[in-house]
């Protein structure tokens, strides 16, 4: 079976639970921007943003695997496979040692 890039995408973009996103965002007082246009986003911004980074993934030439902005998060796996998830925190070994850390 042969899919497009956009059938992937469109997939994602129909599955994805953008109300449940939302209900989070509004209970935490998530926002996005700053100053006077900082603002909680309203789901058309939340499939557009989406959208947005997903199309950046698959159009990458630098063989990035992961972007992620305003807690959306879209990895690519070597196969293609495509995922979107909103992240509410996350923590790597990357956050507490430096890059040339030696690990015995």
């Amino acid at each position: 079976m042969t899919i497009t890039q956009q059938q992937l995408i469109d997939e994602i973009l129909d599955q994805f639970d953008f109300e449940k996103v939302k209900e989070v965002m509004d209970a935490l007082n998530w926002t996005w921007g700053t100053g006077t246009k900082a603002h909680v986003p309203d789901i058309p911004e939340l499939r557009k943003q989406s959208r947005e980074l997903l199309w950046d993934l698959v159009r990458s030439k630098d063989r990035t695997r992961m972007i992620q902005a305003g807690g959306l998060v879209v990895e690519k796996d070597d196969d293609d496979t495509l995922e979107l998830r909103f992240e509410i925190t996350a923590w790597n070994t990357w956050d507490s040692f430096p890059p040339d850390t030696k690990v015995i």
